[in-house]
């Protein structure tokens, strides 16, 4: 009979011991679907590539998204060199772990053309602007070429 009550304290006792133990382990943290928090560095990075696209012609549409240094570029832009230069930039500032680039070109045919229209339009007023000037030339050229024929 002591050893049915020896046995039964042992069960007893492992089983208080089991319970200990499972009441010290420390709960899981609840996993939530939410995106974790911008860090302080990170909201940095975002802040300074912002500031940078904001002055160059092309990449002011670009959105960024940055978690644990890592740099998610998207958005449209019109040349085609300008996401290269994007990612190229964003890879270069301090904290950046790697940039994932989803920017698409846009190629609606007012965003094409409207460059091409501007730099003709340039073109052809630096031309007016010049005209005095190749005709102060050519009156030039012509007196030097009428004396000198008068002259030889």
């Amino acid at each position: 009979m002591t050893n049915i009550f020896r046995c039964f304290a042992l069960a007893l006792a492992l089983m208080m011991m089991g319970q200990v133990s499972h009441a010290q382990e420390p709960e899981a943290p609840a996993v939530s679907d939410q995106p974790a928090p911008i860090s302080a560095e990170d909201g940095a990075i975002e802040a300074r590539l912002s500031a940078i696209f904001a002055e160059i012609n092309g990449l002011s549409e670009v959105d960024i998204q940055v978690r644990a240094g890592v740099v998610t570029l998207s958005g449209m832009v019109n040349e085609p060199g300008d996401a290269a230069h994007a990612v190229e930039i964003a890879s270069n500032l301090e904290g950046v772990v790697t940039v994932q680039e989803s920017i698409e070109r846009d190629l609606a045919i007012d965003q094409s053309l409207s460059p091409a229209i501007a730099n003709l339009n340039n073109s052809l007023r630096r031309g007016w602007e010049a005209l005095p000037l190749v005709g102060l030339a050519l009156v030039v050229f012509l007196t030097i070429a009428v004396l000198g024929h008068l002259l030889g």
